[in-house]
């Protein structure tokens, strides 16, 4: 299917014909500064997704963040996410410093690379978003999205745009709603903090374990920023994170291991890539702004 409009002035980069994302539902959440609940969200011109299992199926999925702060750097993770010629862009919070107001979104990220892309972009806060009351500079340029929401990642996947930075009781009771009302679809879910870190600026994140409880039994990854690294850890039942918040911002060294973390890359920027195939199968690479693949595998 047709799945984006080129987006022009970024490496050429033209539309592409994939099994794709599609349309998204809201959260039950309200927000100040997001759609009630109850209303259906999805970035411009992106059609539904068709074919979703189809043998042979492939949606590629680019993800980073921790975006604005370093033009230099945003730029060129910008370029390195515009050249995967994705179906989908996940920015994972903080994607715009210092409080992620409209007027630094618009004069910041939407005039590099990032902002090229937003009409494939399912975005998430971060605690930096949020230093503007109710997020409201991230809500208004983002077009409303709910404070969180899900939508058909493609293949068979199914995305959980989720939010670290509101409580957790509502969310994770829609979420454990949504999972049960799709028994069979591999997981893509994305949020700001992640609950396993090895780095040395924020580390483990426990107010989030109960989204981890949520997605007891399922299969899949989560994705998530906050610590200015990358790192890959082993699955957590069927279920793997990675952290990626390395689209710009300065990066942030490790300590000590955390038990189940498996690739470790510090002071290095660049974008997570995707590839989600039928089946709950998926293949990883991170790739640096300099052009080199540092870690990769499949699943």
């Amino acid at each position: 299917m047709q799945l984006a409009r080129a987006t022009a002035g970024v490496l050429g980069v033209l539309a592409l014909t994939a099994c794709g994302a599609g349309g998204a539902t809201s959260s039950d959440a309200t927000s100040s500064g997001a759609q009630p609940a109850g209303a259906v969200w999805m970035p411009a011109d992106v059609a539904p997704a068709v074919a979703n299992g189809a043998a042979g199926c492939r949606s590629v999925v680019v993800a980073a963040g921790d975006i604005v702060n370093d033009e230099r750097a945003a730029e060129g993770t910008g370029r390195l996410a515009a050249g995967q010629q994705a179906d989908q862009v996940l920015v994972l919070g903080d994607n715009q410093y210092d409080s992620g107001a409209l007027e630094d979104y618009r004069s910041g990220y939407d005039r590099l690379s990032w902002g090229r892309l937003k009409a494939i972009t399912r975005p998430v806060p971060g605690n930096h978003e949020y230093r503007t009351p109710g997020a409201e500079g991230y809500f208004a340029y983002f077009g409303r999205p709910p404070p969180y929401y899900a939508y058909d990642a493609g293949c068979g996947w199914r995305g959980y745009a989720l939010n670290s930075e509101i409580g957790m009781d509502e969310q994770t009771a829609w979420l454990r709603r949504d999972l049960a009302a799709h028994p069979d679809a591999a997981v893509l879910a994305f949020w700001h903090k992640p609950r396993w870190s090895s780095g040395t600026r924020h580390g483990n994140d426990a107010s989030v374990q109960p989204l981890w409880d949520a997605l007891t039994g399922r299969a899949g990854v989560v994705l998530n920023g906050h610590e200015h690294n990358y790192e890959r850890f082993a699955p957590v039942g069927r279920v793997r994170e990675f952290v990626a918040g390395t689209g710009g911002s300065s990066t942030y060294p490790f300590g000590t291991a955390q038990p189940g973390s498996q690739a470790r890359i510090a002071q290095t920027e660049g974008v997570l890539r995707l590839e989600l195939r039928p089946g709950s199968s998926y293949a990883w690479s991170f790739l640096a702004v300099d052009g080199r693949t540092l870690d990769t595998g499949s699943a």
